[in-house]
């Protein structure tokens, strides 16, 4: 495992390469093991990169079936139900997203966010409209099958990246 540890203001960095989606996958099941309703992911990467595929990682880890999780391209918003439904993932897709105005149709400023872990896809589209405190993760082609996934943990995130970083471990060594 190529893991990296690096303090930059209050950020925290974890950087892995994995070579298959299951292990891309077994990081979203580490990462669930650290959210909390409020929590916001933002997933970076071009098409075919992993973000979906760590989504599924993440729901099974709250006990939701990795089959009932794809991506909510042309739906926007995928909403699964986990830990006995006492934890509820709502999974954003802004690939089609028009204007930043458009987010407000869909309800993007309501208090239902709050009692929920958001996954955003393309969360650039958000602008200025990002939260400060969020866990982002990059997921960039290396390859076939490998991917080189960098995590940083912003705000409240930095505070559980010590957390995360032992969660991962051994992840890309199987």
């Amino acid at each position: 495992m190529n893991s990296t540890n690096q303090q930059a203001d209050t950020d925290r960095v974890v950087e892995l390469r994995t070579v298959s989606s299951d292990q891309t996958a077994a990081i979203g099941r580490a990462v669930a093991g650290l959210v909390v309703p409020g929590d916001l992911i933002a997933l970076y990467g071009e098409l075919g990169a992993g973000k979906t595929v760590f989504v599924r990682g993440l729901a099974a880890g709250v006990g939701v079936d990795e089959a009932a999780v794809s991506s909510p391209t042309f739906v926007l918003v995928q909403e699964y139900d986990g830990d006995g439904g006492r934890l509820r993932i709502l999974h954003v897709d802004l690939y089609r997203l028009e204007t930043v105005a458009d987010l407000e149709s869909m309800g993007w400023e309501s208090d239902v966010f709050d009692e929920a872990v958001v996954v955003v896809e393309w969360p650039q589209r958000l602008g200025d409209g990002l939260p400060s405190d969020r866990l982002e993760i990059q997921l960039t082609h290396e390859g076939t099958d490998a991917r080189r996934v960098l995590i940083t943990g912003h705000g409240r995130w930095a505070n559980r990246m010590g957390a995360l970083t032992k969660s991962v471990t051994g992840i890309t060594n199987r």
